[in-house]
């Protein structure tokens, strides 16, 4: 207020100067008028320009408080957590009010990658460097009803880290508590890295509840490429790609209902090719073979043999129980089994690695037998020391392979039968 009056006197001030000068009359009433008429116009001025800025600073306010209001009616419309919202907000308020320097450049750093993810999702698509186990703890504690899972090589040492542990305990819980059914598949290329260790990793999340698998990708008939993803009750999936030296680069969210379509289908279908993970169930040993040895035992897995379709192959070690192999603490030795057609077909892959168990499966690998006729077909098993060729055992068995339709005759069992030791 002062200023103004202070600019009105200068202005009427300057006037009657001005006037005085240029009319040396010594009527000076006029002079006195005109002053007057310019100071309180001057003042006039003042208080138009002092509106106009106040009234944009209230219309710019009302603009504020009506975006707010229309914000604050779309949380509370929404299946967000309005409560949430309103603390954030009046968080960072006080923060920015009490608060300054790096904790004041921090907050606003979070608040901005979060205004960064929310304006991601609303795409379908969020991007984050490396792997970013906030977004993987928060949607598994988020699901409700289905976590579909793969687990290539490229995230196996993530099973033995802290953050993996949080993990499994989050995901007991899921199914626990409220019910959510979780199937993973662990994937590897060849049957040689079904290892032990694989298998205790496998059996472990058995132990929390969730379904786990092994997928050999080379025994499968489209050998297909998997990369790691985990989809949320089919509507969001988490994804991890790896860089040039096969470990965790980024992490994606994708939401756009196509692409998660997408994964399903792969998962149900890699899922259907690969049966339950066999427990290490005790086996009897065969009282005909003799106890000091070692014995090599081949199994047909599917039903029965059918000329142009593949089907699975189990090769298993059993060392007879007085073999220093089936004592307690034995060091059981990896070995190499290579498994060669001696009729039209095929065998994939070619070689796999054992290791003798006394009990169960452990150790066993699979093959794939793809007849090219049908008819009597021969396979030889040959089992090598690793380190110097040289051949332990050689087995040769004969199957019975049947046209597509045909029945499986009675006469023509679809067991493997090693004809040598």
């Amino acid at each position: 207020m002062f200023a103004k009056m202070l600019i009105t006197v200068v202005a009427g001030g300057t006037a009657f100067l001005l006037t005085n000068v240029l009319n040396q009359k010594p009527d000076q009433a006029w002079q006195l008028i005109l002053s007057v008429l310019i100071g309180g116009s001057t003042l006039i001025v003042q208080y138009l320009l002092d509106f106009a800025q106040r009234f944009e600073e209230a219309e710019r306010r009302s603009a504020d408080l009506l975006a707010a209001t229309e914000l604050f009616s779309h949380v509370d419309g929404s299946v967000l957590r309005s409560d949430d919202v309103t603390q954030l907000v009046r968080g960072y308020t006080k923060v920015r009010e009490q608060s300054g320097g790096m904790v004041q450049v921090f907050a606003e750093k979070e608040l901005a990658r979060l205004s960064a993810l929310m304006k991601d999702l609303e795409s379908g698509s969020a991007d984050c460097p490396g792997e970013n186990h906030d977004w993987l703890l928060s949607l598994t504690e988020c699901v409700k009803m289905t976590l579909d899972a793969t687990s290539t090589s490229v995230d196996r040492d993530f099973w033995h880290s802290g953050p993996a542990l949080r993990y499994l305990a989050a995901q007991e819980k899921a199914v626990k508590q409220r019910g959510v059914e979780i199937r993973r598949l662990f994937v590897v290329n060849e049957p040689h890295e079904v290892t032990d260790t694989l298998r205790e990793l496998c059996e472990h999340h058995r132990k929390r509840g969730i379904d786990a698998r092994i997928a050999v990708r080379s025994l499968m008939a489209s050998n297909p490429m998997i990369n790691d993803f985990i989809v949320f009750d089919g509507e969001i999936c988490y994804e991890t790609a790896p860089d040039l030296q096969s470990n965790p680069d980024s992490t994606r969210l994708r939401a756009k209902p196509e692409h998660v379509a997408d994964r399903i289908n792969q998962f149900n279908e890699l899922w259907a090719a690969t049966g339950p993970e066999r427990l290490a169930t005790p086996r009897a040993f065969p009282a005909h073979l003799s106890p000091a040895g070692c014995h090599l035992f081949l199994t047909l897995v599917d039903d029965h043999l059918v000329s142009g379709a593949p089907a699975r192959i189990q090769l298993r070690l059993q060392p007879g129980p007085q073999h220093p192999w089936a004592q307690p603490g034995a060091d059981r030795p990896e070995l190499t089994a290579f498994a060669t057609p001696l009729t039209p077909a095929e065998i994939k892959p070619v070689n796999v690695s054992l290791r003798p168990f006394p009990s169960g499966d452990g150790g066993a690998a699979e093959v794939l037998f793809i007849p090219d006729q049908a008819g009597t077909h021969r396979i030889r098993v040959a089992v090598q020391d690793r380190h110097t060729g040289t051949v332990l055992q050689q087995v040769e068995t004969t199957v019975r392979v049947t046209t597509p339709g045909e029945l499986p005759s009675s006469a023509a069992p679809f067991a493997l039968r090693a004809e040598g030791e």
